[in-house]
């Protein structure tokens, strides 16, 4: 009985309890963890002296976080020149260099109020202005610092003893965050009292660890070390910000549509969340969220307007938002797609298209034949702009989907044409030019990369000495060496490479970078990227030479190809002063004055790549020729004529249909030219017929010198009598009441594709007179029950 009273007791207290916290939002405020949360972390320890090193985080990364850098080497020597990142976040050394003479030095850099980064999108970098020994480098990230001053005190001290330890400071927040980093001869053997192991790195035995103050005080970090021996101990103390509580942020909502009707289940991810927090759409109160942690909402959405609205999440009072976070989306009229223009482009994608049609709601996406186009832009409701993707030829179904998952087609909307490729096209360039010896050098392709494209990497540097390990990309193109190394001894070497049919790439996401097995002395790279190389087999022929004079010249070489890009490279010891004849420059890198230079060409033949120096010198120069596909892949084939007949005079107005019809396609009839020719689709020619001979002929349409036929495609008749082809009846399956009449009219078709009503001239009949007889006017009379046939012969 005692223990049944006792339960009834406490569940009333619970309940007083939760009552009193509804009825005093104050306390909510306090209830936000005024606490900085570690996130991630990881590390990198070559082996070797490096003069840079690159670290990623792995997982995304939340905008406002902050981001610490261990950055330690074993020399008391190197220093560190810059720490940068990926996103452009901002350095600033909080501590150190803590140099211990003989044996190492430490350094800890942080980044304030970062931007966000999806998954495995951030890398550091930390640069040091010569080789470092070892280099030992941690990244971690933090969640809840003080955006705007983080540091609060630091610590740092060397010895050598079994126990890695920073002096002592005292703090002058009351919730810091403290961060302590050593570099040891021996092993870190595990964290100091009161911190938690965040990283330890392998092989090093090097620690970062971190502990949560709820006091201000006198605190040190430590950490125990085996063997005993040399030590760098680093201490941070980061503050939470100011005031006391950390106000909610918001940084996506999934799924990010629905239905006006509202009740969508979606998850609110974020930072700062409480129990009690709350979720608006709108402005309008969510249903059922639910604070799972401090970075994740659960709700469901209420019913609102058409269009994209503000996510906000309130705590304590204060508040956190996303704008355009979630689109409504109507449930009962989804879009429709009346037309596409043009409606016709090449496989290649690329064609800037304008979708009409209904319903269209802002995040619309489109596809064709089921892959995405890209620039996408909703102009209004009955309105997109878009950019085609590559396709197959063929004709494919265009589909514009609303956020919420509603869609519209068009069968056949838009048909992929096969247009050959004539030429290879500069699209852009950059280069990297350090006046260092450097094991690594990274140089990136500033504008948007387009998918099929060629890159090509010129790799130069100053002595005999050194090779190139390896030429990679951020986005995963395989790179192959076409022509070097090319050698000068003791001056120069240079080799070029090419990645071909590159992904797409983002404006400033894709980085070539060159890695040398030992420090080259003062590399040039220069990066370029083309358009329109053969996307299978793009090398033709290559050639390569080095002298000393006043004109750099690669050699020449045979080409195989009529349509091949010429492209040259080289090395001086003294500057060049421009292109050489016939040749663009498309970039001269400052200060070392060596040059990119293309042309192309338009019949096979014997080529070199020359470029003028001043004063004379020893030079390197060499050359690529890069071939255009091998022609058109798919020739275009002719299904029919309309009309198939007319004068042999000429004139007639026709109508070509088939597959893979191109911009600039050729007609001929019978082998004569036809005139007025229009490329209307990939599937349809208009044109006007050429004066011919009696009788029937072969229609050939001829894209970029590939051609398609149809034998006996059109017939051409006596241009002063035109043959009747046809004669139609109307009204065609008339019903006619038992007596009554009915007049038929009977229209004849001619080979020059005249009609004439022929009703008076023709012979009519009736196939069963029980039914129904005609007179010789085409006037019919129904004489009984049942179907009879009406026929008008001539």
């Amino acid at each position: 009985m005692k223990n049944i009273i006792g339960t009834s007791v406490r569940l009333v207290l619970l309940a007083t309890v939760a009552l009193a916290w509804w009825l005093h939002p104050a306390s909510l405020a306090a209830a936000v963890p005024v606490s900085v949360t570690y996130v991630q972390g990881n590390f990198g320890t070559p082996q070797t002296a490096q003069t840079t090193v690159k670290v990623t985080y792995t997982a995304a990364q939340v905008a406002g976080d902050l981001n610490v850098v261990v950055v330690g080497w074993n020399d008391s020597k190197a220093v560190v020149s810059a720490v940068t990142d990926s996103k452009g976040n901002t350095y600033a050394r909080a501590v150190g260099p803590t140099v211990q003479s003989g044996y190492a030095s430490q350094s800890i850099y942080y980044a304030k109020n970062i931007a966000t980064a999806a998954a495995g999108t951030n890398s550091v970098t930390v640069t040091f202005a010569s080789a470092a020994t070892s280099a030992d480098i941690r990244i971690l990230e933090y969640s809840g610092a003080d955006p705007n001053n983080p540091v609060d005190v630091t610590a740092a001290s060397t010895g050598s003893s079994a126990t890695s330890s920073s002096v002592a400071v005292t703090t002058t927040n009351a919730t810091d965050l403290l961060v302590g980093a050593n570099l040891v001869q021996g092993s870190t053997t595990g964290p100091g009292s009161g911190f938690t192991k965040r990283l330890m790195t392998t092989p090093d035995g090097d620690i970062a660890e971190d502990r949560m103050l709820t006091a201000a005080g006198s605190y040190s970090a430590s950490a125990p070390v085996s063997p005993s021996g040399a030590w760098i101990m680093q201490m941070v103390a980061f503050r939470t910000p100011s005031g006391g509580t950390v106000p909610p942020a918001v940084s996506s909502v999934s799924p990010n549509s629905g239905s006006t009707a509202g009740g969508t289940a979606v998850t609110i991810t974020g930072t700062n969340f409480a129990a009690g927090a709350t979720a608006t759409f709108g402005g309008t109160a969510a249903t059922k969220a639910v604070v799972v942690s401090g970075t994740q909402i659960t709700a469901t959405t209420p019913a609102g307007s058409a269009g994209a609205v503000t996510v906000t999440v309130t705590v304590g009072g204060q508040t956190g938002s996303l704008a355009n976070a979630f689109t409504y989306a109507s449930p009962t009229s989804p879009p429709t797609v009346s037309g596409v223009s043009p409606n016709s482009g090449s496989t290649g994608g690329g064609t800037a298209v304008t979708i009409a049609g209904t319903n269209f709601a802002a995040g619309a996406a489109v596809t064709f034949g089921g892959t995405a186009a890209t620039n996408v832009a909703v102009v209004s409701g009955t309105e997109i702009t878009a950019m085609t993707p590559a396709g197959s030829a063929e004709a494919v179904t265009v589909t514009v989907t609303n956020p919420g998952a509603q869609s519209g087609s068009l069968a056949n909307g838009f048909t992929y044409v096969v247009v050959a490729t004539t030429a290879i096209t500069y699209v852009q360039g950059n280069f990297g030019t350090p006046q260092t010896a450097e094991s690594t050098v990274k140089v990136a392709y500033t504008v948007a990369q387009v998918a099929g494209d060629l890159n090509v990497v010129v790799v130069g540097w100053n002595d005999s000495t050194a090779v190139v390990s390896a030429v990679t990309d951020s986005s995963g193109n395989t790179y192959t060496r076409a022509v070097g190394p090319t050698v000068q001894s003791g001056y120069a070497s240079q080799s070029i490479y090419y990645a071909k049919n590159i992904a797409s790439a983002a404006a400033g996401t894709n980085s070539v970078t060159v890695t040398f097995a030992s420090a080259a002395t003062n590399p040039d790279i220069r990066i370029i990227e083309y358009k329109g190389a053969d996307p299978s087999n793009p090398v033709d022929v290559t050639a390569a030479s080095s002298g000393n004079s006043a004109s750099s010249s690669s050699g020449s070489a045979t080409t195989t190809n009529s349509t091949d890009l010429i492209f040259g490279a080289n090395l001086v010891q003294t500057s060049t002063t421009g292109a050489g004849s016939g040749f663009t420059g498309r970039l001269m890198t400052t200060p070392d004055g060596d040059i990119a230079e293309d042309e192309m060409v338009t019949a096979t033949g014997s080529y070199s790549a020359t470029a003028p120096a001043s004063p004379s010198g020893e030079w390197i120069m060499q050359m690529v020729a890069f071939r255009t596909p091998t022609g058109v892949t798919t020739p275009p084939t002719v299904s029919s004529v309309s009309p198939n007949s007319g004068s042999t005079a000429g004139g007639t107005a026709v109508t070509i249909t088939g597959t893979n019809f191109a911009a600039g396609a050729a007609v001929t009839l019978g082998g004569t030219a036809a005139t007025n020719v229009a490329v209307v689709s990939g599937t349809q020619i208009t044109a006007t017929t050429p004066a011919g001979s009696a009788g029937a002929v072969t229609v050939t349409v001829t894209v970029s010198g590939q051609s398609g036929s149809l034998a006996s495609g059109f017939t051409y008749t006596s241009s002063g009598t035109p043959s009747l082809t046809s004669i139609s009846v109307t009204p065609a399956n008339p019903t006619i009441l038992n007596g009554a009449s009915q007049q038929f009219t009977a229209t004849g078709k001619y080979s020059d594709g005249s009609t004439q009503n022929l009703t008076a001239s023709v012979s009519w009949s009736s196939l069963d007179q029980n039914v129904a007889t005609i007179a010789a006017g085409g006037l019919a009379t129904a004489a009984g029950t049942g179907t009879s046939t009406i026929e008008a012969a001539s």
